[in-house]
This record gives structure tokens, C-alpha cells and sequence, in this order.
């Protein structure tokens, strides 16, 4: 019974108010990682020539390390981004698309997971990276409701916002080159009593809206802007 007390005056007390979403500390996460696979000798983007469609792409997601990213991938992730391969199989601007397995790339950096995917036989691979922040508060009517027992059971007044951000780079296996990058982001918000408010089901919602405008914002880069027929 102390436990549950004193979880409860923590719910009530320590989560009081929105402390925001910090899209800016996102940004430069991903940020400092595309800047550290540019770094490793990699060319400048070359606009001038293009892959001839259709075309093999791999992909392969970043791992995710939990602390610092708050989720890890799951294969329903990966499911959601290969339907949108498939979509553009059907449309003729890839021969396939294929998910690179984290056993496959012998390293960390850029040159490991292009080896990766030219042992695929890919011609170009997109790789994804993500993080996200969660912003968890209670209101002010749950403050009270949440020094009995029965509050944090009953009292609808736990708020968790998640913003997940996304990041896909795509490099042509050839050329060696960072052809362009796609970026997305997914918000969700989760209202409820404390003890059934979970922010990893917040931060999932958040990740599949974020997959899906990447998705999108994917297959309109290659289509306008990379291939041609």
C-alpha cells in the first residue's frame, strides 16, 4: 500500500505541468547522424545523372537505441514502408524493394551498409532513422483526483503527447552518392487516467502517422524528382 501511495504522489506532484515537445533537440539528433555519414568521404550529391528505372532499392532502419530514441522498430514498421515499395513496384519505378537485416551490415558506418546492400543487389539504399520525445503532465483537476487511490484509476486527467521524427536518406550504390533525403514527423496525444495512460502506445501512434507521410513524401521524390522514364 506505501508503493501505491507513494506512485501516486509522484503522478500527482511530479508530472504537473506540459513541459512541451522539443522539435529542435530532434532535429539536430538526426541531424548529427546524416552529418556523420556525409563526413565519412562520401561525394556530393550528383543531380545530373539518374538511376534508370525500374531500379533495386534496400532499405535499411537505423537501430534504435531506446533511452535516447524512445521506441524501437518493429516489423510492422517495416511492413508499412515495404507496402509503399510495393506500391511503386506496381507503378513500375522499382524492380524491388528489399529490407536489409541488421545481421547483414558487418559495421556502423556508411560504407558497411552500402556493402550491405550491393551484396543484396541493390542499386540504391534508403536508410532510415527516427527518435522522439514524449511530453507527460497531468492537469490540474487530476492533481487533486490523484491523491486517492481510486483517481488514478478513474480521473481522465493524465495528458502524454508524443512527436515522432523521421529521417531517410537514399544513396545510389554506384556513385556513392547522397541523392536526397525525405523527412516526416507524426504527433499523437493519449488522455486518461494515470494508471492506464502508457506514452510507448502514445509514441507508437505518433510513429505510424509519421510512416505514412513518409511514405507518401517518398514515392512523390522518386517519381519527380530521382527517376526517369
Amino acid at each position: 500500500m506505501q508503493g501505491v501511495v507513494a506512485w501516486l504522489l509522484m503522478a500527482a506532484l511530479g508530472c504537473a505541468g506540459s513541459q512541451g515537445l522539443d522539435r529542435a533537440a530532434l532535429k539536430q539528433t538526426l541531424r548529427q547522424d546524416v552529418e556523420r555519414l556525409i563526413a565519412q568521404g562520401t561525394p556530393a550529391p550528383n543531380q545530373t545523372s539518374r538511376l534508370a528505372v525500374p531500379f533495386t532499392l534496400g532499405v535499411y532502419f537505423t537501430p534504435a537505441n531506446y533511452l535516447h530514441r524512445r521506441f524501437e522498430w518493429t516489423d510492422a514498421d517495416k511492413d508499412t514502408l515495404v507496402a509503399w515499395g510495393e506500391r511503386l513496384k506496381r507503378q513500375g519505378v522499382l524492380s524491388d524493394i528489399l529490407l536489409l537485416a541488421d545481421s547483414s551490415v558487418h559495421g556502423t558506418t556508411l560504407h558497411d551498409i552500402r556493402l550491405a546492400a550491393a551484396r543484396y543487389g541493390a542499386d540504391a539504399v534508403l536508410i532510415v532513422d527516427g527518435a522522439a520525445a514524449v511530453d507527460r503532465y497531468n492537469n490540474a483537476k487530476a492533481a487533486f483526483a490523484y491523491w486517492t487511490i481510486l483517481g488514478a484509476y478513474l480521473a481522465s486527467g493524465t495528458h502524454s503527447d508524443a512527436l515522432v521524427l523521421l529521417e531517410g536518406t537514399f544513396w545510389e550504390i554506384r556513385t556513392q552518392s547522397l541523392r536526397f533525403s525525405v523527412e516526416a514527423e507524426g504527433l499523437a496525444e493519449t488522455v486518461g487516467p494515470a494508471a492506464f495512460v502508457r506514452d510507448r502506445d502514445t509514441i507508437a501512434r505518433a510513429k505510424r502517422q509519421a510512416l505514412d507521410t513518409f511514405g507518401k513524401r517518398l514515392e512523390d521524390r522518386l517519381k519527380s524528382h530521382l527517376v526517369q522514364r
